[in-house]
């Protein structure tokens, strides 16, 4: 088992593992070169290169995990609902689904539509070193949603916050059909071989606790008590969910992603022993001097404090322009200095 599982499932580990959200991607050169000559939709839908592109980190870095390349928008394809990405806006929808009537007509994914990510999956884990864990993801049902109703990325998502209370049944039902279609999805990258699951919840921060409770959380206990059915563990990032600890820890999830904007030690005494916690340094930290980086990880390490249950990871994505030398730093001091985080149980040291 990899280190990563372990520390998911809060086993005794040596260090901590680590690896950091948007790893498989456009900071490094290796991907740009493959960027160069395929668009990003080519690399997507091709096993080959998305295998290829997820690997690039481990190579380089050394990472404790390999995160599947892939866009939490391809449930939506899957629905019959493609993107497109746009130069200067990002992923664009050629129509919004805003409204009871084009909810109704939306379909609920065929999964085998997405067949390209599960061979992307098999190519990588049979490349990927057993003491390395791969991680399979999805968006979840409210953070898709919001894509589908703006029709693309917004700066205030006015849309579908106006339908939360505007029409309230008819957002309730898309997030059913996009529940129905990631359970789906993420238990059929279980199968393909994935060994932990990652739900990014990266919107909620638009929500109310309210409002989360109502149309996200009921959506994310479900996706929860579907991957762990399959006994394999799950990662639940909810940015700007700090104040909803006690909500994200009932949805039963193994670990909690936490961003940037709270201390791991004040998540720990909230959220109490028995659950992992992934992160959370802040991604700017990167632009640092190396002497800073070494500090601002230590620091990160003690906040946690001495246990297993720690997942080293930035509080969101890595930037695409931070310098490749402050990764390796990043990555060094985390093996170098976590070991003394991990001290021996009485149990293991008497046996």
């Amino acid at each position: 088992m990899s280190l990563l599982v372990d520390a998911c499932l809060g086993h005794s580990i040596p260090r901590t593992p680590i690896w950091i959200m948007r790893q498989a991607g456009r900071y490094l050169p290796e991907y740009q070169a493959i960027r160069g000559r395929h668009d990003f939709l080519t690399m997507l839908h091709t096993p080959e290169l998305a295998a290829k592109i997820t690997l690039q980190p481990i190579r380089r870095f050394d990472f404790d995990a390999a995160i599947i390349f892939s866009d939490i928008l391809v449930i939506p394809e899957a629905m019959g609902h493609p993107f497109q990405l746009k130069d200067g806006l990002g992923p664009c929808f050629e129509e919004a689904v805003d409204s009871c009537e084009s909810i109704e007509k939306l379909l609920v994914a065929d999964i085998t539509q997405l067949n390209y990510v599960f061979e992307s999956i098999s190519l990588v884990r049979n490349e990927l070193d057993k003491d390395k864990a791969l991680i399979g993801f999805s968006g979840a049902p409210w953070t898709i949603a919001t894509y589908l109703v703006e029709g693309g990325p917004h700066k205030d998502h006015r849309r579908i916050r106006g339908l939360m209370y505007s029409d309230p049944a008819s957002l309730s039902l898309l997030m059913e059909k996009l529940t129905r279609g990631i359970i789906e999805y993420v238990k059929e990258q279980i199968r393909a071989g994935v060994d932990v699951i990652q739900i990014f919840d990266t919107n909620a921060g638009l929500l109310t606790r309210n409002t989360f409770e109502r149309f996200s959380l009921p959506y994310l206990k479900r996706i929860v008590a579907a991957v762990k059915e399959e006994k394999v563990p799950v990662i639940l990032f909810v940015k700007g969910g700090n104040s909803w600890l006690d909500l994200i820890k009932s949805t039963n999830g193994d670990v909690i992603g936490i961003d940037w904007a709270i201390p791991l030690s004040e998540v720990r005494s909230i959220v109490g022993e028995n659950i992992s916690l992934q992160g959370n340094l802040d991604p700017t930290v990167l632009y640092a001097n190396r002497n800073t980086i070494r500090n601002e990880v230590i620091e990160l390490l003690k906040s946690y404090g001495t246990g297993h249950r720690h997942i080293f990871n930035l509080g969101h994505g890595i930037f695409p322009d931070v310098p490749l030398d402050a990764v390796q730093v990043l990555v060094d001091t985390v093996k170098e200095e976590s070991p003394k985080f991990h001290f021996l149980d009485k149990d293991e040291i008497f046996s």
